[in-house]
């Protein structure tokens, strides 16, 4: 016999928090919603309703692993071995500093309590992206190529490039 478990409570009272819908996103839940009203016309007085969003189509709530199952699967077909539901919010803070989010608007969005718990573990800067802050710098520096220069030369031009930047203050 499965039995179900409800969880009425979070892990912190600012845990519990709700989200703005994109619009694709809306657009998905009304048709989820349409679907289970159709399920319930379908299956009549078999229907199981309840206030579940996501059901089996008789209105039969999923079993509170069936996501975290299903998702274990598809990472194993899709050759991600390792990777983890909870890794989720790791490549999401990832991705919305990537998309220039702000870090106290991650925080929130993750519902961290503490600003350095949402940047010291959960924002994996790629090599790209320190990549792109490494030329910015020399972008601000004005610090000359080396390429095909030798290292007096180099250095010539950086002395000229700092005295320059110094005479422009």
């Amino acid at each position: 016999m499965l039995t179900l478990q409800e969880k009425d409570d979070t892990k912190t009272p600012d845990s519990n928090r709700s989200y703005p819908l994109t619009g694709e996103m809306e657009d998905f839940f009304c048709r989820v919603i349409e679907k289970k009203k159709e399920n319930a016309a379908y299956f009549g007085d078999t229907y199981q309703e309840n206030e579940y969003v996501f059901t089996w189509d008789g209105g039969r709530p999923f079993a509170p692993d069936f996501v975290y199952h299903h998702f274990t699967r598809l990472i194993k077909k899709y050759g991600r071995p390792g990777f983890t539901f909870h890794n989720l919010r790791h490549s999401t803070a990832s991705i919305l500093y990537e998309q220039g989010w702000h870090p106290k608007d991650i925080q929130e969005w993750l519902g961290h309590a503490d600003f350095y718990t949402t940047m010291n573990i959960y924002t994996h800067l790629d090599k790209c992206h320190r990549a792109e802050k490494a030329h910015a710098l020399d972008e601000i520096l004005h610090i000359p190529s080396m390429a095909g220069r030798s290292s007096s030369s180099a250095v010539d031009g950086a002395n000229h490039s700092a005295d320059k930047a110094a005479n422009d203050r």
